[in-house]
């Protein structure tokens, strides 16, 4: 601390001014002097056992200055005054050394010291206040990794730092462990020698001390072997102690990390400042002293991480400064002691587990179903990630909260001899192998009294491999295998019976297929459970026809009241000619929406209805989608050709979203149209779907024109937009290509879009390009002309920006490939359609015969026009059908309805599809 000061000059000067007369000659005096000063203010902290000093400067007096101090604490004073040689003075001192060696007693502020200079007859005073503070200490470390020594992380720098110690190791520690057999009880006790590398955490001072700082250190763990998994009945020594829950993240001193392995001497040689001592059992260096000499603000403790061998989970410890021994250095704060807490990862290999396309959920049936397939016992995969040196194994289990159970539901296979399979749990990887295979195979034994599916959340079994060495750790992943019980046809509609137009599915796995009956053009809905019995009998809804071309709409929604109790809500939208009871036809066709609750008191348990309500226009209104939001207040979406009261129509074909509320009024709920919001070019827009957002919901469709006022791109332009209240404006988003661009179906989802269609074309997105010619982080949308037609799939944010796209075609360009419903799954959209020919290589169909299709896709899509999204297409073969509508069963399955045959004799089926495209069931009965 210093400052450096200038005193002012006094002068005299003489000047001589020579006229052509005469010369005159004068002396210019001094100016009066001005009164002594202080120049500067000294630093107000000061640090106990640290050297204070300030080099004063002053200004103005006549002559040289003297200083003197006042009311300064006792180890403060100034240097000898009597150095006339230059007007600057240093005040010094070293709190709680100089003075009298007070220690902490000088700790505190002093308050108005004052520092006095004078020339003999005038005075100057500067006033100051002084706090002594402790020097605090303070600990770091880096990331801590087995088998890795800690080389980077710190660099000797100056003469204020140590030495770095030796880190080029190993070292070599040797320790015990128990051992437990199969059921983790205690065997024997075994010794092992393992190699070590060290690691560092500094100690920094927050100030150089003038005295050396003797300061005692300690590893600590709050690993307990005595503390046992909570629930089990059992002794210590045991694997449910050691290695329970409450210690798996616990590090064991000695075992998993040691202040000095005793192995250690000649490959890590201790630094002089350093002093490791035994722990109380005098087994292991677990403490220990380390000095900062005079001036040194940044040391280093070292300590050695066992690489043990064992898969373990990241494991805390702490170091401990306990014990000042000598010196002015303090904890801080007061503390008695300073803790450092620290984290050892592991550095085995990890495992994970997925499916053969890298997904983490799969379904399996309970009896096969078709031949020489695979969808009664796909195969699994277990993947290592890491170095490693010689074999590893990986033993496999299930979650507590697994529903079917391991023996009586199902077993795990593994590989047995040639191309055989046997029952096991265990894999081993020999060096060089990271990948091994198993099955999931539902028993003969198999049961299933619940509502749902059964199903097995198979994982690494951690809490065997637990202090096991030659396991492999887990990554964490959990492999969720449902078991599939409907693994015959389910037939759910046949002309001229019964028409569905629409499914979705719900809880305990039914599946709800809205249609209606030909004959009387009687507006139904029809239940199944999960195995294929009708369920709740019939539905009850308003006995108004169905408009031709107005076919129900179907959504279902449930809600967690609390108390392991649900509520449960069906909404069914259609268009109709006729009216309900006490309402009138407004013109042309009105929407009827009907809202049904589940009531579980009812016998039998039944959907029964909540309210109904006719709205519409002068002209054809029709709903396309019905979804129900987390309040139960129903959305509708649609085309009409009339105008919505408090709206202004286009012309033409417009297309709207409603929202209806509901009030209590007489004990009931009753309905009304809170607000319908209406957008068109003036031309025929056609709307493809709609969704819920979370301030309201959607309208997607085509245009061969500009929406509200909005550009035209191409031929016909897709449009999307959100509605969310009576008024304002809406953000139209109309996007396309030169092209044709028809849309046939969308879904909604965590603030994006998928778009679904058909088109001479392949979809792709670029890089937008800016004005220099860079292609930028931004995507558009891109189109190259195709041979024959195929499906595209879009995605955008709702606020209109693009992100991926997705061709579907077949591998030749040669067949029309139709796609028309889309569903999301787990991280994937898949979507389905027909196609007339193979769009599979080797589809089965020569005769070019309309076949279903369905798809799976990543969710993201493609982000560049080289490369693809998806992960994999199957096109069963069933000739003459094609896939009209899909749902998904709690993302274990996917629910496609199938139609089949041709108008008026046409037969409508569900089939079960695994997330990965396996199909679960037969076609027919």
């Amino acid at each position: 601390m210093r400052v450096k000061s200038f005193p002012g000059a006094r002068f005299c000067v003489v000047t001589l001014i020579f006229l052509a007369f005469g010369a005159t000659t004068g002396c210019k005096t001094k100016k009066p002097a001005d009164d002594p000063s202080i120049i500067g203010i000294p630093p107000a902290t000061a640090y106990l056992g640290v050297e204070y000093y300030y080099n004063f400067g002053a200004d103005g007096g006549e002559g040289i200055l003297n200083y003197s101090l006042s009311n300064a604490p006792s180890w403060l004073a100034l240097e000898d005054t009597q150095n006339k040689a230059r007007q600057g003075i240093i005040m010094r001192g070293v709190p709680g050394i100089t003075g009298g060696r007070r220690g902490g007693a000088d700790l505190g502020e002093t308050k108005d010291i004052t520092l006095l200079t004078t020339d003999g007859s005038r005075v100057g005073v500067q006033p100051f206040n002084i706090t002594v503070e402790t020097n605090d200490l303070a600990l770091t470390g880096a990331d801590i990794v087995e088998g890795t020594a800690d080389t980077d992380s710190y660099k000797s720098a100056d003469d204020s730092s140590c030495a770095l110690p030796v880190m080029t190791g190993p070292g070599e520690h040797t320790y015990t462990v128990n051992e437990y057999d199969e059921n983790g009880d205690f065997v024997a006790t075994a010794e092992r020698t393992s190699p070590t590398e060290p690691v560092i955490i500094r100690i920094s001072l927050d100030q150089p001390s003038v005295t050396p700082a003797q300061v005692a250190f300690e590893l600590r763990s709050e690993f307990d072997p005595n503390v046992c998994e909570e629930g089990s009945v059992v002794t210590p020594p045991h694997q449910k102690c050691e290695y329970g829950p409450q210690n798996q993240t616990r590090a064991i001193l000695g075992q998993d990390i040691v202040g000095w392995g005793n192995g250690s001497a000649g490959d890590l040689p201790v630094p002089d400042y350093l002093v490791y001592q035994l722990d109380d059992a005098g087994e292991f260096y677990t403490s220990g002293v380390i000095t900062l000499e005079p001036g040194i603000t940044e040391c280093y403790i070292r300590l050695e991480v066992i690489d043990d061998g064992i898969a373990e989970d990241p494991e805390v410890f702490t170091l401990a400064l306990t014990d000042v021994r000598e010196g002015m250095v303090s904890f801080g704060n007061g503390e008695e002691e300073l803790v450092f807490g620290s984290e050892i990862r592991d550095d085995e290999p990890s495992a994970s587990l997925e499916t053969e396309l890298g997904l983490t959920r799969d379904v399996v049936n309970i009896a096969p179903v078709l031949p020489a397939s695979p969808a009664d016992s796909p195969q699994y995969v277990v993947r290592l990630d890491g170095e490693r040196d010689g074999t590893f194994r990986v033993r496999l289990g299930s979650t507590a909260t697994s529903s079917a159970i391991v023996g009586l539901d199902y077993e795990i296979q593994v590989p047995g001899d040639g191309d055989t399979w046997e029952a096991g749990n265990e894999l081993s990887f020999p060096e060089g192998i990271d990948e091994a295979y198993f099955r999931v195979v539902a028993l003969g034994s198999f049961t299933n009294a619940l509502n749902n599916d059964k199903f097995a959340d198979i994982v690494i079994d951690e809490s065997y491999q637990a202090g096991r060495e030659g396991y492999a750790g887990s990554a964490g992943t959990v492999l969720h295998v449902g078991i599939n019980e409907l693994t015959s046809g389910l037939i759910v509609g046949s002309e001229p019976d019964f028409v569905p137009t629409d499914m979705a599915v719900g809880h305990d796995g039914h599946i709800f297929v809205a249609g209606y009956v030909p004959a009387t053009r009687q507006a139904e809905v029809r239940v199944w459970d999960r195995v294929g019995n009708p369920a709740f009998g019939p539905v009850v809804l308003p006995s108004v026809t169905v408009a031709e071309g107005n076919e129900p709409v179907l959504a279902y929604a449930e809600k967690f009241e609390g108390a392991d109790e649900w509520s449960r809500r069906l909404a069914i939208s259609w268009g109709t000619d006729d009216a309900l009871t006490g309402a009138s036809n407004s013109g042309g066709s009105d929407l009827v929406t009907v809202l049904l609750k589940f009531d579980s008191a009812a016998v039998p348990e039944a959907y029964v209805p909540v309210w109904e309500i006719q709205s519409g226009t002068s002209g054809d209104d029709s709903p396309v989608w019905v979804g129900l939001d987390s309040k139960y207040t129903v959305f509708v979406s649609g085309e009409t050709s009339g105008i919505w009261s408090g709206q202004t129509g286009a012309g033409g074909v417009d297309s709207f979203v409603q929202r209806i509320d509901d009030q209590e009024e007489g004990g009931g709920l009753v309905p009304s149209v809170a607000w319908t919001r209406q957008a068109g070019s003036g031309l025929d827009d056609a709307v493809v779907g709609g969704g819920l957002t979370s301030e309201g919901a959607m309208a997607a469709g085509n245009t061969s024109g500009g929406v509200n006022g909005e550009t035209q791109l191409g031929l016909k332009d897709f449009f999307f937009y959100t509605a969310s209240a009576r008024d304002g404006n809406l953000n139209i988003n109309q996007r396309g290509t030169e092209a044709d661009d028809p849309l046939a179906a969308s879904v909604v989802g965590d603030n994006l879009i998928w778009l679904l269609g058909n088109s001479q074309g392949r979809y792709f997105a670029q890089p937008v390009v800016n004005a220099d010619g860079e292609e930028t982080a931004a995507k558009e949308l891109g189109r190259e002309t195709t041979a024959s037609q195929a499906g595209y799939l879009l995605r955008y944010s709702l606020g209109g920006v693009f992100t991926g796209a997705e061709s579907l075609n077949d591998v030749d360009d040669v067949s029309t490939e139709t796609f028309t419903e889309i569903e999301r799954f787990d991280q994937a959209i898949v979507v389905g359609g027909f196609t007339d020919g193979d769009f599979i290589a080797g589809g089965g169909n020569p005769g070019a015969e309309r076949q279903p299709v369905l798809v799976g896709i990543k969710e993201t899509l493609a982000t560049t026009g080289g490369e693809s999204a998806e992960l994999w297409r199957v096109q069963p073969v069933q000739p003459n059908s094609r896939i009209v509508g899909l749902a998904n069963y709690r993302n274990d399955e996917i629910t496609a309805l199938f139609e089949q045959g041709s108008v008026g004799s046409r037969e409508w089926g569900v089939v079960l599809f695994s997330g990965d495209g396996r199909q679960l069931n037969r076609f027919t009965p």
